[in-house]
């Protein structure tokens, strides 16, 4: 649990002077601030369905699509791979 204001910290950026550790960068926050993203995707997400109830009643159907089409499967006939 990080405080919101690490997250937003304008003192912290800096240019980088190569794409390696710019990704390294990434993954480093990524896994420092991973819940605080979480929470900004998750609200994102909860505005742009709740704005929007078309995407949230098509998200609901595709859900009861894919409920449906794994549990009415053969059971006798085991999940492949198609590598």
């Amino acid at each position: 649990r990080r405080p919101w204001s690490e997250l937003a910290d304008r003192s912290t950026f800096s240019k980088l002077e190569s794409f390696s550790k710019a990704t390294l960068r990434v993954h480093k926050n990524f896994s420092y601030f991973r819940i605080k993203y979480y929470v900004v995707v998750s609200l994102i997400l909860a505005v742009s369905f709740l704005t929007n109830p078309f995407s949230l009643i098509l998200l609901v159907g595709l859900f009861a699509s894919w409920t449906f089409l794994y549990l009415f499967r053969p059971s006798n006939q085991p999940l492949i791979n198609l590598d």
